[in-house]
């Protein structure tokens, strides 16, 4: 059976809407969430939903209170230490990494500490160097400054000025922040932001009571807390529901005390990403809310997600509202801009656990060329297809619409197109892009493949 646990009676005029719920259940039926909790603040008023389980076993209901990986939300956290930085007078927006990092450090490019904090450094997206791990746990566990150090001088690196998201760039710039100020960056987190705002001991890396942490969950297995060593400004802070959403709201652009010059220098336009409606602040995320049929021009978004394989997490936040997802599984984006905007961002269609005969299924089994390097197998099974692309799990497809089915595990779906004659010979497989595919064998036809098989 499904569980729901709420942190309290949810009024009537609750800011969290009634789509939410039916919807998060689909999910945990999907299997492609685990836990979820979600929270709205507006004003000084939080409201809050947990759903899932907490535990391995899924014995334990979520609360409120229980403790997700954040990821990249983290980049925030350390972008408000550059901020402070900054005005502290210990470095400028310009201050080259090698001037924060010393002599002794060899360096294969040299961004400003601004570059590196709106993701415009040229570095890789991650690190191209790390240490053998055993299944099971993080890349990074165990991956330390020294590795940091040498990446940052044989990595291979970009055009700088381009935006390149960068999860090494900001592992650099903790480094260079710890650098510069003497302390560790986990130091420096406690010392000039956790401890004073009152968040110690709310948002950490470690420390939590193993009861209070939730079970990542990545579709099929659970996990352990990821350790993340010198990878930790980038996406190593651990946090519940309520400390992230009172962390998003020292950034909203009205508030006020002492706090607020760091949050307002952070969340400021400092890269506009050239023929998008988005732009970078320091880490942050800023969405323009445009004109468009049905819709007014919006104050915009601001915001930043956060994945760590097992966790998904968003923040997002307006003059008026904040919202915070966590999830132990998929799919926290889509969620996020809904809690912020029902109308503009509606929740996207899931597929449906709705079992079909297998002659119904038939004309959609075979075997598939995806794209120009990939095959795809489809078989149906107790009342649903299962596909199969090659060096990857088996998966179950549910339908979603006609000819459309979805995968139960994560966020991918595919469209079969029927020919002038009934048979389907093609189609399209989304996830993120769509990529097309041809059927190589079964009831449509037998061709050959192209880019070998």
């Amino acid at each position: 059976m499904l569980l729901v646990a709420l942190s309290a009676a949810v009024a009537a005029a609750s800011p969290i809407p009634e789509d939410v719920t039916p919807w998060v259940h689909a999910q945990l039926a999907l299997g492609r969430v685990r836990a979820v909790v979600v929270g709205v603040r507006e004003g000084d008023v939080s409201t809050f939903q947990a759903y899932g389980w907490r535990d391995a076993a899924g014995t334990e209901p979520v609360e409120v209170t229980d403790v997700f990986e954040l990821g990249s939300i983290t980049k925030t956290f350390t972008a408000a230490l550059f901020a402070d930085a900054i005005l502290r007078g210990e470095v400028r927006p310009d201050t080259r990494l090698s001037e924060a990092l010393g002599p002794e450090v060899v360096l294969r490019s040299d961004p400003t500490l601004a570059a590196l904090a709106t993701h415009h450094s040229g570095f890789g997206r991650m690190p191209c160097h790390t240490p053998p791990h055993a299944p099971g746990t993080h890349a990074f566990a165990g991956w330390t400054q020294a590795d940091l150090r040498r990446d940052l001088a044989t990595c291979p690196v970009g055009e700088g000025g381009a935006y390149a998201y960068s999860n090494l760039g900001f592992a650099a710039l903790g480094l260079a922040l710890a650098t510069r100020t003497g302390a560790p960056w986990a130091s420096l987190l406690e010392a000039r932001l956790l401890t004073p705002m009152g968040l110690t001991g709310r948002i950490a890396a470690d420390g939590f009571a193993p009861d209070r942490m939730v079970a990542g969950w990545d579709g099929h297995q659970t996990s352990a807390p990821w350790q993340f060593d010198a990878m930790s400004p980038a996406g190593g802070l651990r946090s519940d529901a309520a400390a992230l959403l009172e962390w998003g709201a020292l950034h909203q652009p009205d508030a006020v005390g002492p706090w607020s010059e760091i949050t307002a220098l952070a969340t400021a336009e400092h890269a506009d990403l050239t023929a998008t409606s988005v732009s970078t602040g320091y880490a942050w995320f800023r969405y323009a809310e445009p004109a468009r049929e049905g819709f007014a021009e919006g104050p915009g978004v601001v915001g930043h997600g956060g994945s760590t394989g097992y966790f998904q997490a968003q923040l997002l936040l307006d003059p008026t509202r904040v919202a915070v997802v966590l999830v132990a599984g998929t799919d926290a984006d889509d969620l996020g801009f809904h809690l912020m905007r029902p109308d503009r961002a509606p929740l996207p269609p899931l597929p449906q656990k709705v079992p079909l005969s297998p002659e119904a299924l038939a004309p959609y089994t075979g075997v598939w060329q995806v794209g120009n390097d990939a095959v795809m197998r489809v078989w149906s099974e107790d009342g649903h297809l299962m596909a199969r692309v090659r060096g990857q799990r088996e998966e179950p497809l549910w339908p979603m619409a006609p000819d459309v089915f979805g995968w139960a595990a994560v966020d991918a779906r595919v469209m079969f197109r029927r020919a002038e004659d009934g048979r389907f010979r093609e189609g399209l497989l989304v996830q993120g892009a769509s990529v097309p595919i041809m059927r190589l064998e079964g009831p449509g036809a037998v061709v050959a493949p192209r880019g070998g098989r």
